[in-house]
């Protein structure tokens, strides 16, 4: 939300994720009276938009250069930054970093979560932000990014969703 002065009234602006194409509503029913577990893989997939969001409101009043704005987030995340306590007990949940990238980020070399503490780096994280800072959103709906979303996703080995670059815009 933002105010503008000009109008005399808050502007709000939506970043809800959408389902790919592909999706058959049935997928999410709720089974019998008890509500759908958690889905892990590929079909829990929702196509940002927040990028696009924050394109429009930097379009209607933001003040930095597009590029200013992702350059603390892209620095953090090549840099590292400590891993929290919160986040050291989440990674116990093991599921939840067992696949994909995620291992060399959030394990050690045995496959035992990082402590709190430890400085996490997240190299191909600090590349895209760099790209979304150099040529704004549609990084993640074409491009190297693109497309390993969609290979990530498609190529799921739990519950593999297809989805395209339409489904990125």
């Amino acid at each position: 939300m933002r105010y503008d002065g000009k109008a005399r009234q808050v502007v709000a602006y939506v970043a809800r994720e959408q389902a790919p194409a592909a999706v058959n509503p049935e997928w999410l029913k709720p089974l019998g009276e008890k509500p759908a577990p958690a889905l892990i893989g590929g079909r829990s997939f929702g196509a940002p938009s927040l990028l696009s969001m924050l394109e429009r409101l930097h379009a209607d009043g933001g003040l930095l250069p597009w590029s200013k704005l992702t350059e603390r987030a892209e620095q953090l995340a090549r840099v590292g930054v400590p891993l929290s306590e919160f986040a050291a007990k989440s990674l116990k949940r093991v599921y939840l970093v067992k696949r994909g990238g995620a291992q060399e980020i959030f394990l050690d070399n045995t496959g035992t979560p990082q402590p709190a503490g430890t400085i996490i780096r997240n190299r191909k994280l600090a590349a895209v932000l760099a790209a979304i800072g150099r040529d704004g959103p549609t990084v993640l709906s074409g491009g190297v990014a693109g497309n390993a979303i969609i290979r990530t996703i498609s190529e799921s080995r739990i519950d593999p969703m297809p989805i395209t670059l339409d489904d990125l815009e």
